[in-house]
């Protein structure tokens, strides 16, 4: 049954990736860690206390971590990219007469925000 459950570590770690819980790079930096955890599970669970049975656990273990951090650098949750801000258009003056023209906006030109509405109560 333990050993059913290893070859579950791929699809695990494959599914915190596209949660967005880890990532290629943070299972990359971890690794030493993940060949010492896997030897103290493998150690814990096998039922003779040989270092034989210990590693025909804990080496499979390790290979299917590695196999996870490749899954998880292809299905990783995207980051949105943020969008570029569009420029605002400036009100320029109109020739001889001193008052931003409106460019069609309401309420531009009375010294107020371009297109601020007026009368609304919050």
């Amino acid at each position: 049954m333990i050993f059913g459950l290893i070859f579950e570590v791929p699809l695990a770690i494959t599914l915190m990736a596209k949660f967005g819980w880890v990532d290629a790079p943070f299972l990359k930096r971890y690794r030493k860690w993940a060949l010492l955890g896997s030897f103290i599970f493998a150690a814990i669970l096998t039922p003779t206390p040989d270092p034989f049975n210990q590693c025909l656990m804990a080496l499979p273990m390790y290979v299917f971590y590695e196999i996870g951090v490749v899954s998880a650098g292809f299905f990783n949750k995207k980051k949105p990219v943020p969008e570029r801000l569009a420029v605002p258009a400036m009100a320029t003056t109109a020739a001889g007469k001193g008052k931003a023209s409106s460019m069609g906006l309401p309420n531009a030109g009375e010294g107020d925000y371009v297109g601020v509405p007026k009368g609304r109560r919050r």
